[in-house]
């Protein structure tokens, strides 16, 4: 007997993360480290109802042999892990791309694209529950509340 699975529709999935993508730029504008752009996009996704994990630990930069630390982002565990990011760039020279012409990840990722020169190291995982949403809002001036995120893609199913 054929086994029914539910499996996210990859288009959508994409379709989706660009959605996200998109909303989180006015987070981008906020004047706040990596620490609190992470604590306020995990609870836009908390109120949104999307499952993600907030990580601290660094990014170890190979090509200047250095380490981006501390460091905090998020990672989605859709059919493909996504990371979400949008700080490491102000931390590296050259912003949207370095010296090189590599691209600094930035935004809402896959972490297999994460180009080789850097690593992605975690020490510990964070819960940013202790704020509240007037805090949030506070903190990002009246864009929190603006932030309307779409629901992750509906699953279809696939007999195996």
């Amino acid at each position: 007997m054929a086994e029914i699975i539910a499996l996210p529709d990859l288009k959508k999935v994409r379709s989706w993360i660009e959605d996200v993508s998109e909303e989180l730029e006015v987070i981008d504008m906020c004047d706040l480290e990596c620490d609190g752009v992470s604590a306020v996009i995990s609870m836009i996704f908390r109120r949104c109802g999307i499952d993600h994990k907030v990580f601290t630990g660094f990014v170890r930069d190979n090509q200047e042999d250095c380490l981006i630390f501390p460091h905090v982002w998020l990672e989605l565990d859709l059919p493909l892990k996504y990371i979400v990011d949008i700080r490491l760039k102000n931390c590296i020279e050259g912003y949207e791309q370095d010296s090189y012409g590599i691209e600094i990840p930035n935004g809402v990722f896959r972490a297999r694209d994460i180009p080789k020169r850097f690593d992605y190291i975690r020490s510990g995982q964070i819960n940013f529950d202790e704020f509240s949403e007037s805090e949030f809002e506070i903190l990002t001036e009246g864009k929190y509340s603006e932030i309307k995120l779409p629901r992750t893609p509906s699953s279809r199913q696939l007999k195996i």
